[in-house]
């Protein structure tokens, strides 16, 4: 499947609606079974609330029946009297009193004085005391903690030793000493009674408020990971990250407390079982939705593909496609529409390809008319070439005898000419040297036309080196300061090149001789990827830069000869050669604050 059917609307479309479908169902569903969620969650921390209360107090009613038992028997008076007279007839009365606390547990009974003396010791049965450890003095009556020995978990329960009854009934009683009763813990029926109370699947457990030992009333077992001086509900999640919710209360008139808990996941399962069935009937209501979605999208997007179709055989240039025509409603207008603008455009394509005929049938005359100009201009061009060359190498003869006529004169006759006469002779000189050199740079600039390159590699560094001593040998004592930096090597033709640098640097030294000191400087400045760009930089008096376009031009002169002597054609020969290497040239100035001219010559040697 190519990437535009993968895209098209026949597919995305009903994908795209059964996604939001999906979206909205999965989102509703995921918000109601977190409602549910949060509701059974809080219900389930109300059901262990209220399962640890009840709990809590029928333990609480348990331990003051027990100790309700164990404080009649303390007030038996031959337990007083084995307090206040211990002798073997008062002890011996004093355990047949002791031995109707019954227990189906193993239980050891102590009675102690004030004098922190245990009077008597009863092990119910005989052998109970190895399992348990030796009593203390207590301290004051009442349940005593959780405790362990060795394997053994136990508690104590303690209650005091009355006195006699006073004379007077209104003074308070006093107490002769404590009995104590220590028990075991093992396995009772009251821990599966207990977790019928709560329901299946809850845990409850049994231990000291202030931490340390606690109880399932059959074993000892860790305590609750909660905070054990606060009562309340509490969710935490276990180790294997399983979710648990508990309730600790206290319980009354003892040191313990006691915390119910349940699996969340007992308690979610109706939830998720419901869940279930509802994702199941979620993805039949999708299934039909997509279907019926699929069915509606296919009406409309099935014209919408015809018109995609004929739309991408006219972009390839098949003008005559139409589209049929069978709806009525905006797809059918749009159809008819489509024909409609499908005609105009055959219609103008038509015209149009008329039209570039008849252009092209001009442009092709046109430009046989172009070529055939430009023959002749270069015919005329080559022609006046030849005959400049033809005439400044003919004027160099009568030229140069003029002038030597014209020095002869001056040393023969010199006697007999008055001033004026050799004012003029000497200007005859003059124009006749003036020409001579305007013939030289003529044919020079014609040669470098016409001569043919010699690539190599040049230094540009030693060649420019080579054009500054050349110069300065004739500069009379003129003050320069030289700024040569390095320069790279480059292809093209020495001589050629040679020719650009004596002019660029001539006309620095001789447009900056009125500067004391004139400075002149050659580097080079960053170009395109391909060239390399050379600077010639002066001092000197510069020029208006709005006439920077006539420099190279062949006889065009910023300066008057009398200002600085020079006859047009050093730039236009500079220009010539540097766009038969392929190069540029340009310059930048500000009247009377120096100019600069760059060359960018090519980093390698052209293709032709």
């Amino acid at each position: 499947m190519t990437w535009w059917a993968r895209d098209s609307l026949r597919w995305r479309a009903p994908v795209f609606i059964a996604a939001v479908i999906i979206v909205v169902v999965g989102t509703f569903l995921g918000v109601a079974f977190r409602e549910v969620e949060a509701s059974l969650t809080e219900a389930a921390g109300a059901r262990a609330q209220w399962a640890t209360d009840q709990v809590a107090g029928l333990l609480a009613q348990s331990t003051q029946q027990r100790l309700g038992e164990l404080h009649r028997v303390a007030a038996h008076a031959a337990v007083r009297a084995c307090l206040l007279h211990p002798t073997d007839d008062t002890r011996e009365a004093a355990r047949r009193q002791l031995a109707t606390l019954t227990n189906p547990n193993p239980q050891i009974i102590e009675l102690w004085n004030h004098a922190g003396e245990r009077v008597l010791s009863l092990a119910v049965p005989p052998g109970a005391e190895h399992a348990l450890p030796a009593g203390s003095m207590p301290s004051a009556a009442g349940i005593g903690r959780f405790q362990t020995y060795r394997d053994t978990l136990f508690t104590e329960a303690v209650t005091t030793v009355d006195s006699d009854v006073t004379a007077d009934d209104r003074e308070p009683r006093t107490s002769s000493g404590f009995v104590v009763v220590r028990r075991p813990l093992v396995a009772s029926p009251i821990g599966d009674a207990l977790n019928r109370l709560v329901g299946n699947g809850a845990s409850v457990k049994v231990g000291n408020k202030g931490g340390g030992v606690w109880t399932d009333l059959s074993k000892a077992v860790e305590a609750p990971p909660v905070e054990l001086s606060r009562a309340g509900a509490t969710a935490y999640r276990t180790a294997n990250g399983e979710r648990r919710v508990g309730a600790l209360a206290a319980i009354n008139g003892t040191p313990w407390a006691v915390w119910v808990e349940f699996s969340l996941s007992t308690v979610l399962a109706p939830a998720r079982s419901s869940l279930d069935r509802m994702i199941a009937s979620a993805v039949g209501v999708v299934l039909v939705a997509g279907g019926f979605v699929y069915l509606m999208t296919a009406r409309i997007t099935t014209p919408l593909f015809q018109l995609t179709q004929a739309s991408e055989a006219m972009a390839g240039g098949e003008y005559s496609r139409r589209v049929t025509v069978s709806r009525r409603d905006e797809l059918g207008r749009l159809a008819v529409a489509f024909n409609a603008m499908s005609e105009r455009v055959e219609h103008a394509h038509r015209e149009l390809e008329e039209r570039v005929r008849q252009r092209t049938a001009g442009l092709e005359a046109a430009t046989h008319e172009l070529e055939a100009h430009a023959a002749e201009l270069v015919a005329v061009n080559q022609e006046l070439e030849a005959f400049s060359y033809s005439v400044s190498h003919d004027l160099r003869a009568p030229l140069r005898h003029i002038g030597g006529f014209a020095t002869l004169l001056a040393e023969s006759a010199s006697a007999s000419l008055n001033a004026e006469g050799h004012r003029l002779l000497k200007t005859i000189v003059g124009a006749a040297t003036q020409m001579g050199r305007l013939i030289d740079d003529l044919l020079a600039f014609s040669r470098v036309g016409r001569t043919q390159l010699d690539r190599s590699e040049v230094s540009l560094g030693d060649l420019v080196r080579d054009v500054q001593r050349e110069i300065m040998i004739g500069i009379n004592g003129q003050a320069i300061v030289w700024r040569l930096n390095d320069l790279p090597a480059v292809d093209g033709d020495r001589s050629l090149l040679r020719i650009v640098f004596v002019n660029l640097l001539s006309n620095a030294v001789k447009y900056s001789s009125t500067r004391a000191p004139a400075e002149v400087e050659i580097g080079t400045v960053p170009g395109g990827a391909a060239e390399t760009v050379v600077f010639v930089r002066d001092n000197g008096v510069g020029f208006d830069r709005q006439y920077a376009h006539k420099l190279f031009g062949v006889f065009q002169r910023l300066h008057t000869s009398e200002e600085f002597e020079g006859t047009g054609i050093g730039l236009a020969n500079v220009r010539r050669i540097v766009h038969r290497h392929g190069g540029r040239v340009w310059a930048e100035s500000e009247l009377g604050r120096g100019a600069a001219f760059y060359v960018a010559l090519p980093a390698g040697r052209p293709s032709c």
